[in-house]
């Protein structure tokens, strides 16, 4: 449905935020302890953003058009312009054998490979949904209607100014649904681009929400869902554990005592003698200004 793909779509540029965001976080972490950064892949999904978004043969600039169209468009239409110019679209499709192609209508079916798997959407009333417009004269009655609900239902601000109207080639006002999501959806993202953003991911045990019983394959599917694996993989190409010189040195100092030397060392020096006396591979560790990172 459209309400699914949209919501899909938060999740998309969601997931890339919350990727960008460990990444920088690394990186900065990185560059506080001096330590050398080597660039890591980070999974990217801009295509299959691309491919709903942009210009002209996105999913929702060629949903939008139709729409503007008024009764002259259709689903139909739209779902087979999608089969055909949208580039993932295309290539979902032209990976069908022939009994998926059997399986498969083009008028009616989409494929968008998403960040975790393909999805496949039924375009029936995708155009209907979409609508959210009413007539230029209707709207500016309700701007100016004195009734104090109707100009907050209807913000003089969301009037379309006239050349956008015409270059629309159409006589209504207020956009499509898509179009005000998609603007909600950019304002949300740089909101949260001017914070120090934290995350907290809620999982789901069960299907019954039962305490002590953990289901292992729906726990590790909501992993994937939401990008965690993608994440700690990431991490873990770099020097994921990370201990501070200083508690390096309250667990093993006991354990050399008897060495005066290493007592006279500074918790970073003394952190490194350590690691050299237990043969640990030089390319396994890297010594911060206060920490030591860790592949293991």
């Amino acid at each position: 449905s459209l309400e699914q793909l949209l919501i899909n779509l938060a999740n998309e540029k969601l997931q890339r935020f919350f990727l960008d965001s460990v990444f920088n976080y690394e990186q900065a972490h990185y560059e506080a302890e001096q330590i050398e950064w080597t660039a890591v892949e980070v999974p990217d999904n801009g295509p299959i953003v691309a491919a709903i978004e942009d210009l002209p043969n996105g999913v929702l600039p060629l949903l939008d058009e139709q729409c503007w169209l008024g009764d002259r468009g259709k689903d139909s239409t739209f779902c087979t312009l999608l089969n055909q110019k949208n580039p993932i679209c295309s290539a979902e499709f032209a990976k069908l054998d022939q009994k998926g192609r059997a399986r498969f209508d083009p008028s009616n079916n989409f494929t968008l490979a998403h960040f975790v798997a393909p999805v496949t959407y039924t375009a029936q009333e995708f155009i209907e949904k979409n609508r959210d417009s009413i007539f230029e004269e209707m709207a500016h009655a309700l701007v100016d209607s004195t009734n104090p609900l109707l100009p907050e239902l209807f913000p003089a601000s969301e009037l379309d100014a006239t050349e956008v109207r015409a270059a629309k080639g159409s006589g209504k006002s207020y956009g499509s649904v898509a179009s005000k999501f998609g603007s909600s959806l950019t304002d949300l993202l740089a909101e949260l681009a001017s914070t120090d953003p934290g995350f907290v991911r809620t999982i789901k045990p069960n299907v019954g929400l039962k305490p002590g019983a953990p289901d292992e394959r729906l726990i590790l599917e909501q992993l994937r869902t939401c990008g965690m694996l993608q994440c700690v993989k990431m991490i873990r190409s770099m020097f994921p554990t990370r201990i501070l010189y200083t508690d390096v040195v309250a667990r093993y100092a006991s354990c050399v005592a008897s060495y005066s030397f290493m007592a006279e060392r500074e918790p970073r020096d003394f952190t490194a003698a350590i690691c050299e006396s237990f043969d640990v591979d030089p390319e396994e560790y890297r010594l911060g200004l206060t920490k030591l990172f860790i592949k293991g």
